[in-house]
C-alpha cells in the first residue's frame, strides 16, 4: 500500500509553484496530513503555513485553537486562527452551515499563488456519492468532490482522495500522533456520520471494496458530466444572447437536451442550482405556455420567466417601494432604496446637458404610471411605457428603473432615454446617468 507521504507528493507534483496552507482542524485527517507534509519539505521546500478555523460552537473550542497552534509550532509551521460567527438558522443544518462559513474564512485568507489543503479522504468521498444518491443527484453530484478546484483567489486541492481511513488511521497509530476527538462525530442524527457509523460497516463487510467502488463511479460521474457540459456549452453559443436564450431554439432541442442547456446556462449565470421538478415544470412551461403569456418557474435564490421568444433567469428582486422618491445633486452616487443598483452621473459624448443641470436637484423616483418623455426635439411627447416595450425591457424590469425629474418634469428614465428639453446639443458637455 502507498505510503500517505506518497499519496500527497503525487499530488503537490501536479500543482508546482504553489504556497501552500492546510486546513487544519486537530482531528485525525488532518494531523497525518499536517506531519505528511512537514515530512516531505526537504524535498519540496515549498513555503507552508496552517489554518485553524474556531467556529465557537463547542465549550472546548479555544482549547482546540491552542492544540492546533503548539502542534503545528512543533513542526516549525506557523498557525493562524481564524473565528468565524455560524448562523445556524438557515434550514441547510449546523453542520452545512459552519462548513459555509469555514470555507468562505479560507477564500478570504487565499492569496493567488496559494493553495489550500484539506485531509477529505477515500471514506469521506464514498459518503459524499451515497448523500447525493439519496438526495437525487445527477452527474454533477455524484462526482462528488474532485481533487482540485478553485477557492477564493486560489485553489482548493485534496490529496488524500486516495487514501482509506484506515490507511490514515494505521500511519497515525505508527507515529503516535496525538489527535482532537470532536465529540459531535458520535451523533448520529448528522446524516454523515449516520452514514459512516451504520451504513459504511454494514457495506464494508459485504462489499470490501466499497469505498474504491463508490470513488470510480464518482470519477466516471464527473467525465459524465464534463461532456454534458461541453455539449451544453455547443447549444449555449448557438442559442443564447448575451445573458438571454432563445425559447424557441431551447425547446426544439428536446426535453433532455433542453434541460441540460438550462442548467449549464443557470451555473454560468452564477445561480443557485434550479431542482429537478423545477426544470421539468420550466421546460414543460416552454412546450406548453401561449406566446402572449409570461410562464415563470422559481427556486429558491432564482426566477425563470420567458418573454418575447427569449428567456431571462435572474435573481429574484423586491417590488420597487411604492411612492419612493429622494432629492439628488447628481454629485455622488446614489444607491436606491432595495439596493438592487447604485445610480451616478458620468461625462459622456451626448445624454443630459451638464449646463441645464447646473444648480437643479434633482429628484429620483421609480415609475408610477402615465409619464411621458420627448426622444427628439420635433417629435411628439410618448408614454414611456411605450417606449420601454419598444426597447425590449422587459415587464418586470420596466418598474425598477430609476426616473429622474427635474421638478415635475421627467429629464431622463435610466441609462435609456433623455428627454429633448434637456439633451446636450452636439460639442455641449453631456453627462448621463449609468446604473450600476
Amino acid at each position: 500500500m502507498m505510503p500517505v507521504p506518497d499519496h500527497v507528493r503525487a499530488v503537490l507534483d501536479r500543482h508546482p509553484g504553489r504556497r501552500w496552507c492546510i486546513a487544519f482542524s486537530g482531528g485525525l485527517d488532518s494531523t497525518v496530513l499536517l506531519h505528511a507534509l512537514a515530512s516531505l519539505r526537504d524535498e519540496h521546500p515549498y513555503a507552508l503555513r496552517a489554518l485553524h478555523v474556531d467556529h465557537g460552537m463547542h465549550a472546548d473550542s479555544a482549547a482546540w485553537a491552542t492544540h492546533c497552534i503548539r502542534t503545528a509550532a512543533a513542526l516549525d509551521i506557523p498557525c493562524t486562527v481564524l473565528r468565524v460567527a455560524v448562523d445556524a438558522r438557515g434550514g441547510s443544518g449546523p453542520e452545512a452551515a459552519a462548513r459555509d462559513a469555514r470555507y468562505a474564512a479560507f477564500a478570504l485568507e487565499l492569496d493567488p499563488d496559494e493553495g489550500l489543503l484539506t485531509a477529505q479522504h477515500a471514506d469521506d468521498q464514498a459518503e459524499t456519492v451515497l448523500l447525493a444518491l439519496l438526495r437525487g443527484s445527477g452527474p454533477a453530484g455524484l462526482a462528488a468532490m474532485p481533487e482540485s478546484a478553485p477557492l477564493g483567489a486560489g485553489l482548493l486541492v485534496r490529496p488524500l482522495l486516495g487514501c482509506s481511513r484506515d490507511t490514515l488511521a494505521a500511519w497515525a497509530r505508527e507515529l503516535a500522533l496525538e489527535w482532537i476527538d470532536d465529540p459531535s462525530n458520535a451523533n448520529t442524527g448528522l446524516a454523515r456520520n449516520f452514514l459512516r457509523q451504520r451504513v459504511m460497516p454494514a457495506l464494508h463487510e459485504r462489499w470490501p471494496a466499497v469505498a474504491e467502488s463508490l470513488a470510480r463511479s464518482a470519477s466516471l460521474a464527473a467525465e459524465a458530466d464534463t461532456l454534458l457540459a461541453a455539449f451544453a456549452d455547443l447549444d449555449l453559443e448557438a442559442l443564447s444572447d448575451g445573458t438571454e436564450l432563445d425559447a424557441d431554439g431551447v425547446s426544439a432541442l428536446g426535453p433532455v437536451r433542453a434541460r441540460n442547456v438550462l442548467r449549464r446556462w443557470i451555473a454560468r449565470l452564477d445561480l443557485p442550482v434550479a431542482p429537478y421538478e423545477r426544470l421539468l415544470e420550466a421546460e414543460r412551461q416552454l412546450r406548453e405556455a401561449g406566446d402572449d403569456r409570461v410562464p415563470t418557474v422559481e427556486w429558491p435564490g432564482a426566477v425563470l420567466r420567458r418573454w418575447q421568444g427569449r428567456l431571462f433567469a435572474e435573481r429574484p428582486q423586491p417590488e420597487p417601494q411604492s411612492g419612493w422618491a429622494i432629492a439628488w445633486d447628481g454629485k455622488n452616487a446614489l444607491q436606491l432604496p432595495d439596493k438592487s443598483m447604485v445610480i451616478e452621473l458620468t461625462h459622456a459624448k451626448e445624454g443630459i446637458a451638464a449646463a441645464k443641470l447646473a444648480g437643479v436637484t434633482l429628484r429620483v423616483a421609480f415609475r408610477s404610471g402615465g409619464e411621458r418623455l420627448r426622444t427628439h426635439p420635433l417629435g411628439p411627447h410618448r408614454v414611456v411605457k411605450d417606449l420601454l416595450a419598444e426597447a425590449g425591457v422587459p415587464p418586470w424590469r420596466r418598474g425598477r428603473i430609476p426616473f429622474l425629474f427635474a421638478g415635475d418634469q421627467l429629464v431622463a428614465v435610466g441609462d435609456l432615454f433623455v428627454d429633448a428639453d434637456w439633451a446636450a446639443s452636439e460639442g455641449e458637455q453631456a453627462v448621463r446617468a449609468v446604473l450600476r
